[in-house]
């Protein structure tokens, strides 16, 4: 029975490889985040009419710093995972 094994390319350790793994799933998780927490806001701002208005304007009023927050912490996993791909494609 033949076992899978992995070779690491020289230079990098199991933890440098865990921790891109993490980060790249991360930007797999991105697109997830942002729709989940935009349905979730969408669902519970009184008045708030997707067929109407842009996703955008929930990052106003009281409760815009989740939006704005969702923003960011997306923008910034697909970042650093397009990071991280352009890195290891070369």
């Amino acid at each position: 029975m033949a076992t899978a094994t992995s070779v690491r390319p020289a230079g990098v350790d199991a933890g440098t490889q865990r921790t891109t793994g993490v980060l790249l799933a991360g930007g797999v998780a991105a697109g997830p985040v942002f729709a989940v927490s935009a349905t979730v806001q969408v669902l519970t701002r009184d008045g708030f009419d997707l067929s109407r208005q842009p996703l955008s304007l929930l990052a106003l009023g009281e409760h815009g710093w989740i939006q704005i927050a969702t923003f960011v912490v997306s923008g910034l996993l697909s970042a650093v995972s397009a990071r991280l791909l352009a890195v290891s494609s070369h």
